[in-house]
């Protein structure tokens, strides 16, 4: 579940604008060689992403285009790998 969940938009703006300012001072780091975490950009830019993903959830019932979100979890089906013939 995200952090972001039931903020409004006013907060998910400023916190946009934050993780992005936040990932242009980790570029910079990262060019000049000063980045001592390089798993740090990943997690912001997956922040980012969840911020904006709530943005557009927001948008749409707003604007009433888009059903109620319900999140499910949906497991992954692995699928059977053939049997080896014998020889």
């Amino acid at each position: 579940m995200s952090e972001y969940t039931g903020k409004n938009k006013k907060d998910l703006m400023k916190s946009l604008a934050e993780k992005r300012a936040a990932l242009q001072d980790f570029r910079y780091e990262l060019a000049g060689g000063k980045a001592k975490n390089v798993k740090k950009g990943k997690n912001i830019r997956k922040e980012i992403a969840q911020i904006m993903t709530e943005l557009t959830i927001a948008h749409k019932a707003e604007a009433g285009t888009a059903p109620a979100v319900t999140k499910v979890k949906t497991a992954a089906v692995k699928k059977a790998k053939p049997a080896k013939a014998a020889k």
